[in-house]
């Protein structure tokens, strides 16, 4: 017997595999990929998967299902939570996805590690049901930590797994859990929440000027990551390294900035356009920063002297190396007025 596990990396996910596992059912967690999750790539992920494997006895399978969940949070059908999260049409698609790897791995039924009450908007138990409906896995979807307070689902039904065994957990109060973690042996885990940027309220700004904009894509979404965030005019956006870890990212995307993908207004074909700047400070420790989208002589300026006011320098000029369309330049410029520049981050 195969059960498929949506997980985590958190506390309540990892007892929902070593519950299922306990009844001697072969437990295959999976974790799906999103491009506003913490660990938003595979390559990013690699430490956290071997690690968590370990701790479940399992090895992880990760999907990555970035495209189709940028279509739901551009149209979510159940709506936004507080900020620009789609909570419910997250859940169904992962547990539609997670349906199709059950028919794959030869899985008999889903489990998930929520946790009835847990979330005020997709955890309620009307709120459960629909998920259960829309997911497609009406009687095969198991919820072990919260079973003995939902209806009965088929693996119950047909004893694939013990009822009794299983917990009537509910509320958003961990105590039960942490408890049962105990008993388990589980030490090393990790708690839910904040994982997911859609949640960030400072993030969701970003994302509401990219939908506005019509600049919602992967490629954005990773950069408006990366860095300090400026809007320079409709067409063009500019994003600043905060740190080195940022730099070397925006340095990725520089070399990435000439084949930039961009959606047709069909959203069936990706194509190409010339239209990155990249900016770094010339023998100074300081920034490295892309611009994207099309720019006039005075937006790129105002971009040089946003990147020098971020240098070290105390003087009144910063040279500015300015990379764009196969050509280099370097550019002395005086730094943007901290009024200015706070008008123009977002």
């Amino acid at each position: 017997m195969k059960a498929i596990v949506l997980f985590s990396g958190g506390l309540d996910s990892t007892l929902a595999v070593k519950v299922i596992q306990a009844q001697g059912i072969e437990a295959i967690p999976v974790h799906f990929l999103m491009p506003f999750l913490q660990c938003g790539e595979v390559s990013e992920i690699t430490p956290w998967r071997d690690k968590h494997s370990q701790t479940l006895g399992a090895p992880i399978t990760l999907r990555d299902i970035s495209e189709e969940f940028l279509k739901i949070v551009e149209h979510p059908r159940f709506g936004y939570g507080k900020n620009f999260n789609p909570c419910i049409d997250c859940k169904i698609l992962m547990l539609r996805k997670a349906g199709e790897f059950m028919e794959e791995a030869g899985a008999s039924f889903v489990a998930t590690g929520e946790v009835a009450g847990q979330r005020p908007k997709s955890q309620h138990k009307d709120t459960l049901n629909l998920i259960e409906k829309e997911s497609g896995l009406k009687g095969y979807l198991l919820r072990p930590l919260s079973a003995k307070l939902l209806r009965l689902t088929i693996p119950e039904e047909k004893k694939w797994i013990e009822r009794d065994k299983l917990y009537g957990f509910s509320g958003r109060g961990r105590k039960p859990q942490m408890e049962l973690a105990q008993r388990l042996g589980i030490t090393d885990y990790s708690w839910p929440g904040g994982g997911c940027l859609l949640t960030n309220e400072s993030f969701c700004t970003r994302i509401d000027d990219l939908l506005k904009h019509g600049d919602l894509n992967l490629f954005n979404i990773k950069l408006a990551r990366s860095g300090r965030y400026f809007r320079l005019s409709p067409s063009f956006k500019l994003v600043v390294g905060k740190n080195e870890e940022g730099n070397e990212k925006i340095k990725k995307f520089a070399a990435e900035a000439d084949i930039y993908p961009v959606r047709d207004k069909t959203e069936t074909q990706v194509f190409s356009t010339s239209n990155g700047v990249y900016f770094e400070p010339k023998g100074l420790p300081g920034p490295s920063a892309v611009g994207i989208g099309n720019y006039t002589e005075d937006e790129k300026i105002k971009a040089a002297q946003i990147v020098a006011r971020y240098t070290d320098s105390d003087d009144d000029s910063v040279e500015v190396i300015i990379k764009e369309k196969g050509r280099e330049s370097v550019m002395s410029v005086k730094r943007l007025d901290d009024k200015i520049v706070r008008e123009l981050m977002v």
